[in-house]
């Protein structure tokens, strides 16, 4: 929602999130309690696509010292074997204060958009997406009201029977055009009701999201 720029260490660190699950994938996950091998919920060559979801969110950026947090609620719903669509809302309250004298200012975002699924075996999935989005901003020097397109491609795998591991580049070109990385990891407490947290590493800002999800149907 606020600025952001591209990430030089987006590709290393993506790359060592897979490298590092991938050797802990192939020992643990045939014996995981979601795997359809183990009489699991999960069918084989499956990560779940279909969920219901709350986060809490909370931006630092180095532009005008501004920080921001609210919270994002959301749900995915999967088609077919290899599509799925989503949708999220995310409201923010922001603080400029210490430069512009306000402490008050809010922005949301309305994200609307569908996937592909191409799995790789049954602990990794490929996936990648495309969505519009509309952003409304009105928070210390900025005040935007624009819709764009959003593009992610990226990949979800299982590290144990009960974590999970998911790894994003994303291109977006809404405000300004930006491409930064998300990596973020989840617990599952039981089969369907898992919790995690998610950083995305975008230029001049640090995005960190903690919430739960509540997976439902495949």
């Amino acid at each position: 929602m606020f600025k952001k720029s591209s990430s030089r260490y987006a590709a290393p660190l993506l790359g060592a999130l897979l490298l590092t699950s991938g050797n802990a994938m192939a020992q643990d996950y045939n014996d995981s309690p979601l795997s359809s091998e183990a009489g699991g919920n999960a069918p084989l060559n499956d990560l779940r696509y279909s969920y219901g979801e709350l986060r809490y969110v909370d931006i630092e950026t180095s532009v005008f010292d501004a920080e921001a947090d609210g919270f994002k609620i959301g749900g995915s719903y999967r088609l077919t074997d290899e599509y799925f669509v989503f949708g999220s809302f995310t409201n923010l309250d922001a603080n400029y204060g210490r430069v512009f004298g306000r402490s008050g200012g809010d922005a949301s975002e309305l994200k609307l958009g569908g996937g592909y699924i191409y799995p790789l075996n049954n602990m990794i999935d490929i996936n990648s997406t495309v969505a519009l989005v509309r952003e409304d901003v009105d928070a210390g020097p900025f005040d935007d009201d624009d819709i764009g397109i959003q593009l992610t491609g990226g990949a979800r795998a299982m590290v144990t029977d009960l974590l999970e591991v998911r790894g994003n580049f994303v291109f977006q070109d809404v405000v300004d055009r930006d491409i930064y990385l998300e990596i973020a990891a989840d617990y599952y407490f039981t089969d369907n009701l898992i919790g995690g947290i998610s950083v995305e590493f975008a230029g001049d800002n640090d995005v960190l999201t903690f919430g739960g999800r509540y997976y439902f149907g495949s």
